[in-house]
């Protein structure tokens, strides 16, 4: 659909090349994804594969920057965005454009840096503050 690769093993290392394509065929739970997956993306993705997506150009960059509105508008409501530079699943540049496109257009914004945590470390620290912005918002 985006022009990704042309086979598995192009994008995937062996020997998630052989069986990631089938995880994702609607009838695995996600308990059952994650238990056949590496735990990071550079023992799933190939290097080759991880430059492209973080360097997108030509065609898939502009199919990625059409699908690119998350943040393009403005929201009624303040909103709070939680992050961590330490957060080697997603970039911290995600956030910090999120952030560019609410300021520019004119939204209540903040983000907050968690730290130098691990993605699923970030969600634990930055759970608590979540809930916390709910409740004071009451």
């Amino acid at each position: 659909m985006y022009g990704l690769y042309d086979t598995p093993g192009q994008a995937f290392r062996a020997p998630y090349d052989k069986t990631v394509e089938s995880l994702f065929d609607g009838n695995h739970e996600a308990s059952e994804i994650a238990a056949a997956l590496p735990t990071t993306s550079k023992e799933l993705f190939t290097d080759e594969f991880l430059q492209k997506v973080r360097n997108p150009t030509g065609e898939l960059r502009q199919k990625l920057k059409a699908l690119d509105t998350t943040c393009a508008w403005r929201p009624e409501v303040a909103v709070h965005l939680f992050h961590a530079r330490g957060d080697k699943d997603v970039a911290f540049a995600n956030s910090l454009h999120c952030q560019r496109q609410l300021t520019a257009n004119s939204a209540d914004q903040q983000l907050t840096d968690i730290g130098d945590f691990d993605h699923s470390t970030t969600v634990l620290k930055a759970l608590p503050q979540v809930v916390r912005q709910f409740d004071a918002a009451r």
